[in-house]
């Protein structure tokens, strides 16, 4: 069998996570056997409609689990209990978070704090961007970039 290529379609209920309000559905084949690894990064398709990349991962049970975040729930109009369709297969390509052009403003007389910026792991530098860009006003996105970039200095001196 050649591993990574091949897609995986399955149908799913969404599960609640009841510690910290999250949703996951439970992934029902053999994913080392299928990708190769204990944690593979993927992409996904959920109902045919909204493009996601993550990971699988195994959180203690017999299978794997995949997060479906909250905007992916909003965009299908899906809750906890409700099932979906779910296409996953090996995701082998880079990941780059771009950079938004007020965080680069930011980042222009501190330099340090964008190499810590580039440092960090894909998943941490999109939890950056996606608080700044979720903000409505521009104002409120620029005090965002500033505040990013603080705590990104700090993180430097630790």
């Amino acid at each position: 069998m050649r591993m990574g290529k091949a897609k995986h379609s399955f149908h799913a209920r969404i599960q609640l996570d009841v510690t910290n309000g999250g949703a996951w559905v439970e992934v029902p084949f053999d994913v080392k056997e299928a990708f190769g690894s204990g944690r593979p990064r993927v992409k996904v398709v959920f109902d045919n409609k909204v493009e996601y990349r993550g990971s699988l991962v195994k959180m203690g049970g017999s299978n794997h689990l995949l997060g479906v975040r909250k905007n992916i729930r909003e965009a299908l109009a899906k809750k906890p209990g409700d099932y979906i369709e779910v296409e996953v297969q090996l995701d082998d390509q880079p990941r780059v978070v771009e950079i938004p052009e007020v965080l680069e403003k930011a980042f222009n007389d501190f330099p340090a704090a964008k190499a810590t910026f580039l440092s960090m792991s894909y998943s941490h530098q999109r939890e950056h961007v996606e608080y700044i860009l979720s903000a409505v006003k521009d104002e409120t996105r620029e005090r965002r970039a500033r505040k990013t970039v603080e705590t990104l200095l700090r993180e430097k001196e630790l």
